[in-house]
């Protein structure tokens, strides 16, 4: 068996990555202040996954889950978005590019002043501070998902609109840890804050609107009187 070696220029720039994300860690530290040590592990395995896909196009699925959020939601440029887990700015210029007004994002490591580092089981917002939220690739990396979808309709106003989508089957990393097997059990996850469902989809892998290698479910609806 021939074993792949890493020539020394791409060792080097490996190297250099690592070295360069240590100053993401002190944030990450005062977020597990306090935590216990098996969540501490978990805030630090989802900021590696995050850090490794800082680079990624979510492509055609979230092109087409932003169109719906903005379309469905009536949001314009007097509204506000709050894209959660956004990884990188791509998710949130989408949203610009749409005409709405305000697009924040929350993840464990920002690589501009609109993402805010974040927990998504304890966002930092006032209750009902936005007009829409959107959560693409974001619950199956859940420590808790009733506290996440619990967070999600709260920092949203009564009746904002709100758009998630989940990958189907079994994760394929530490970073996976809920898994959704078909669009109901993405239903049945967000039903607690659900006040009118507007669309529902799932799409095989490889589609127009699904260019993922995994298939997908997506809904979009308008949060429901706060509980």
């Amino acid at each position: 068996m021939k074993i792949a070696r890493l020539g020394i220029r791409t060792r080097l720039r490996a190297s250099a990555g690592s070295v360069a994300d240590v100053r993401f860690r002190p944030v990450l530290r005062k977020l597990a202040r306090g935590k216990p040590d098996d969540y501490r592990s978990y805030l630090e395995v989802q900021q590696r996954r995050t850090l490794s896909k800082r680079a990624n196009d979510p492509g055609a699925g979230a092109r087409e889950l932003v169109r719906r959020v903005v379309e469905l939601g009536g949001l314009s440029r007097s509204s506000s978005v709050l894209c959660v887990g956004c990884r990188n700015t791509i998710e949130l210029d989408l949203f610009a590019s749409a005409g709405i007004g305000e697009v924040v994002g929350v993840d464990l490591v920002s690589q501009r002043p609109d993402i805010l580092v974040m927990d998504m089981h304890d966002l930092s917002f006032d209750d009902g501070r936005f007009d829409g939220v959107y959560a693409s690739h974001s619950l199956e990396h859940s420590y808790d998902v009733e506290t996440v979808v619990r967070e999600l309709g709260r920092v949203g106003r009564p009746g904002a609109i709100v758009g998630v989508e989940v990958p189907l089957g079994n994760g394929s990393s530490r970073a996976d840890l809920v898994t959704f097997t078909s669009l109901d059990d993405l239903l049945t996850a967000v039903a607690p804050v659900v006040g009118e469902e507007l669309w529902a989809d799932e799409q095989p892998a490889r589609t127009p609107t699904n260019d993922q290698g995994t298939p997908v479910a997506r809904v979009v609806f308008r949060l429901g009187e706060r509980r």
